[in-house]
Parts: structure tokens; C-alpha cells; sequence
């Protein structure tokens, strides 16, 4: 029997590649969004490290941004808008994988980033606590999702 490599691994595996060379060190890799029930704390964000990272020396800033129209601030909204995870402390090695979202995201490996979104505003002062969740639940405008490597007050 014959293994293929399935087309969707290619394309990571082409972009993981991609990235290492262009120097990107962190990658999103999937989404969680929406789960079945009461979504508020379930979602996250998987981020693939293409090198070893000390965040208290790069960090990196996850932001997603919720359907709605974002004014000239842009990704520093805030409010219902935006929601920002900050990493400035502990580490990441190559070929890991890490995850930032909700409080109780229920993921096989290593948290990087949790906040309760339903009692807590994201980091920074950009995004207010949320019970439906750091992503939008549908409407007539597009969800976003950036990985900066900067803090977020930067």
C-alpha cells in the first residue's frame, strides 16, 4: 500500500520552509473557532515555532480581530473589536507547537498565552472580556488573525 503525502501537509510543510528561510519564526498554524455549545473559553490560536524562541527576549503579540468595522486605530481598536494575547515570558523550541486562547481550551501541548476573555480584556488594554468568545460569531464583516513579533506596546 501506498503512503501519499496529503495536500495540506505539502502546503504546511511549503510554507513551514517558506518561512524559515524569509526568518519568520513563529507561524499560525490553525484555528479553533466556534466549537459546538458555549464557545467562550474554547478557542485558540496553534503557533508553530520554525526556531527556538526566548519571548522575555523576542515577544510576539497574537491578535485577532473580531467582524465588526475597525476604525483608524486599525488592530490597536480594541473594545469588541480586537483581542490581543501578548508572549513576554517563557519559551517556545523549534518544531514545537504552542497555543494562545481561552482559559479552557482544551489542547494536547503547550499553552503559551491563556486569558478568561469572558471576565478579562486582552493584553495590552486592546480587546474588553467577552463571553461569546475572542473571534466573532458571523456577521457581514470579515474576521482577522496577525502574529506581530513585537510587544504590543510597540
Amino acid at each position: 500500500m501506498r503512503t501519499f503525502i496529503k495536500p495540506y501537509w505539502l502546503l504546511a510543510i511549503l510554507f513551514a520552509l517558506t518561512a524559515k528561510i524569509n526568518g519568520q519564526a513563529l507561524l499560525i498554524s490553525e484555528v479553533y473557532v466556534n466549537p459546538s455549545g458555549t464557545d467562550s473559553c474554547k478557542e485558540f490560536v496553534e503557533l508553530v515555532a520554525t526556531k527556538d524562541i526566548d519571548f522575555s527576549k523576542t515577544p510576539y503579540s497574537v491578535i485577532v480581530c473580531n467582524n465588526g468595522t475597525a476604525t483608524i486605530r486599525g488592530w490597536k481598536e480594541g473594545k469588541a473589536i480586537t483581542y490581543a494575547f501578548e508572549l513576554n515570558t517563557g519559551s517556545i523550541k523549534m518544531g514545537k507547537i504552542g497555543y494562545v486562547g481561552g482559559s479552557c481550551m482544551k489542547i494536547n501541548g503547550t499553552k503559551l498565552r491563556t486569558i478568561n476573555n469572558m471576565t478579562t480584556g486582552g493584553d495590552g488594554g486592546i480587546g474588553q472580556s467577552n463571553a461569546s468568545g475572542v473571534f466573532g460569531n458571523g456577521g457581514s464583516s470579515a474576521d482577522g488573525l496577525a502574529i506581530f513579533d513585537m510587544a504590543l506596546s510597540s
